[in-house]
């Protein structure tokens, strides 16, 4: 069908050079900077859209982005922030990300604990945010770096989701727009693989909810998730902990 969503690396490789233009997600974590490096290095025209929906971990994420942008050269007119702090009085009771009174998870993510850290329509709001940019700036697709790990409780990253969202997004742009989400089947430290293999610069890159730069607290789902990825990866951990994650992940092993 035409409006059938890129959910592969592979299929990257198979779309026109023509066609090479998107607007990408961008939070200035792991995952987005590993399909900015991906993009880039194969040629794509990229402009970047980053979010402030009001979570905790936001200036820290913020920075990162800013540093990453610098990184790839990426000129100011082709980079946006958007403010979606009004997201945050909508939805923050309960959303560990956005509710001071509720405690980050840490440890290894379960279920319950990371059902905590989901934001109601967030990825719908900003794809659609990423649509509206794409299309009045002749982009062909609008880029999101949802992987397989994400899948089991946000429902924003599922594969029918994201193929059901590209028909949405096609259709809403009279046919012009399309969606990139070619992580969609990965793991998180095959994300971490294919950054690799591209030359992620993922020391500029921050994940950790509940940490001060220049240090990931090491304790927080995110940060166990992210020490994981690259173990599993076989791929040098650039960050800094200020605790041990490797606990965790023993503790889990056992």
């Amino acid at each position: 069908m035409e409006w059938t969503i890129c959910e592969r690396p592979a299929e990257v490789y198979d779309i026109e050079p023509t066609q090479r233009s998107a607007v990408v997600l961008s939070s200035g974590g792991l995952d987005s900077s590993s399909l900015i490096s991906m993009l880039l290095n194969l040629g794509w025209d990229l402009t970047l859209i980053h979010f402030d929906y009001g979570s905790t971990h936001h200036e820290a994420e913020y920075h990162a982005f800013l540093r990453l942008v610098e990184h790839f050269g990426i000129e100011k007119e082709r980079v946006y922030v958007v403010d979606l702090s009004s997201l945050k009085r909508l939805v923050s009771k309960g959303v560990a990300l956005l509710d001071d009174q509720v405690d980050v998870p840490e440890g290894y993510y379960t279920e319950e604990s990371m059902r905590q850290t989901v934001v109601p329509g967030r990825n719908t709001v900003m794809i659609s945010y990423g649509l509206a940019l794409a299309e009045s700036l002749g982009k062909k697709f609008v880029a999101i770096a949802a992987h397989e790990g994400d899948h089991f409780i946000y429902p924003d990253c599922r594969i029918d989701y994201l193929r059901y969202m590209s028909q949405t997004i096609f259709l809403a742009s009279d046919r012009k727009v399309k969606l990139l989400a070619p992580f969609a089947h990965l793991a998180k430290w095959e994300v971490v693989s294919v950054g690799n293999r591209f030359n992620c610069p993922f020391e500029l890159t921050w994940s950790c909810y509940k940490g001060e730069p220049p240090k990931h607290c090491g304790t927080c789902g995110t940060c166990v998730e992210r020490a994981e990825a690259f173990q599993k990866a076989g791929v040098e951990d650039p960050t800094i902990y200020d605790k041990d994650p490797c606990s965790f992940l023993r503790n889990k092993e056992d």
